[in-house]
C-alpha cells in the first residue's frame, strides 16, 4: 500500500503514483483493487452520473469497472490491461473529482494563469478552449 497526500488529504493506494508527496497512517481516502460484479453495480440505483453515495461510471468503454463510495474509497476492477498512466489519468480526475464532491469539496473543470499575485480562471466543458487561453496567455505575457 502506498501512501500520500492530495488536496489535504491522506490518501492509501494500491496504484502507485510516482508524482505525490508522502502521507500520513490515517488514510482519508483509500484506493483498492477489488473484484466487482458489473450486475449488482448495475442493478443499484443509477442516474447516470451520480455524485453522491455510491457511483458506478460507464463511459470508460468498460474497461475498468470501479465504485466511489462515501467520499472516502475507489474500488476498482480492471477488466482488461490498462496502461499505468491512463489509470492514474483517471484517477486524479474524474474518479478524484467525484470523490471529493461526495466530500462537499466544489470541483470546477478550469484552466488559470497567475501573475503578479492575481490571477484569472476559465472554467467549462472540454473542447471550450481554456487551457488553449491560459497557454496563449501565458506565451504572451
Amino acid at each position: 500500500m502506498h501512501t500520500y497526500s492530495i488536496y489535504g488529504l491522506c490518501l492509501h493506494s494500491d496504484v502507485p503514483f510516482s508524482d505525490l508527496p508522502a502521507g500520513g497512517d490515517v488514510p482519508d481516502i483509500t484506493i483498492r483493487y477489488e473484484k466487482l460484479n458489473q450486475s449488482e453495480l448495475a442493478a443499484g440505483e443509477r442516474t447516470g452520473q451520480r455524485v453522491t453515495g455510491r457511483l458506478y461510471y460507464e463511459p470508460l468503454r468498460s474497461d475498468v469497472l470501479f465504485e466511489i463510495k462515501d467520499g472516502c474509497s475507489i474500488a476498482l476492477d480492471p477488466l482488461i490491461p490498462v496502461e499505468p498512466d491512463v489509470l492514474r489519468g483517471w484517477l486524479t480526475g474524474v474518479f478524484m473529482s467525484v470523490l471529493l464532491r461526495q466530500r462537499g469539496y466544489l470541483v470546477l473543470h478550469a484552466s488559470a494563469v497567475a501573475k503578479e499575485g492575481e490571477g484569472i480562471a476559465f472554467m467549462g466543458q472540454s473542447g471550450w478552449g481554456r487551457a488553449t487561453l491560459a497557454e496563449y496567455f501565458c506565451q504572451h505575457g
